[in-house]
């Protein structure tokens, strides 16, 4: 066999092993139920509130992919109250939020053959230090494509701001994670 070709299949080998060794975080589902879910692409969104106001939720989707288990905003703050020993009841979505200094995260996936992930979330404030900034709405968007650039952006209301503090691609950006602040515009 020709050096070339015995050092590509260890490589091949090598590379198979260490797939094994390093699992995509995205396939956590299938390791832990044995079920394939076949995401290909996730992004993972940390939410820190910072901006002297309660954020209160108002619209949460996924244009592209679906929610990752357990991680869609519109059902994750949903608290069980427990009422005369066995009854639950669930918070109504309106009272879903982030307190003031809290923080909150999401987390969207694929679903299909070769697509991406994509969607937004949007928040209302209540409750502020400085009542001028009652009411006024923040959206977070993220875009995961198969193929190209990950991106974020944000719509926020005069006497706020947004920001990204932090990402991390996990490599080529498959499963990416990002932390975006939400502050007091200066």
């Amino acid at each position: 066999m020709p050096r070339t070709l015995s050092t590509l299949l260890v490589m091949s080998v090598a590379v198979g092993f260490s797939s094994l060794a390093y699992p995509n975080p995205a396939h956590a589902n299938e390791m832990a139920t044995g079920e394939d879910d076949g995401a290909s692409r996730s992004t993972l969104v940390k939410l820190r509130n910072h901006s002297g106001c309660v954020l209160t939720l108002r619209d949460a989707h996924v244009d592209r992919g679906k929610w990752t288990p357990d991680s869609d905003p519109t059902t994750k703050f949903k608290q069980i109250i427990r009422q005369d020993g066995a009854e639950f009841e669930a918070v109504p979505a309106g009272e879903n939020s982030v307190a003031k200094n809290g923080h909150t995260s999401w987390e969207s996936q694929s679903a299909g053959f070769m697509t991406g992930t994509a969607g937004s979330v949007e928040w209302q404030t209540k409750d502020c230090d400085e009542t001028e900034l009652d009411a006024k709405r923040v959206v977070v968007h993220w875009n995961n494509p198969f193929i190209g650039g990950n991106s974020y952006d944000f719509e926020v209301d005069p006497g706020l701001k947004a920001y990204l503090q932090n990402f991390d691609f996990n490599g080529k950006g498959e499963n990416a994670s990002a932390s975006v602040t939400v502050g007091r515009a200066v």
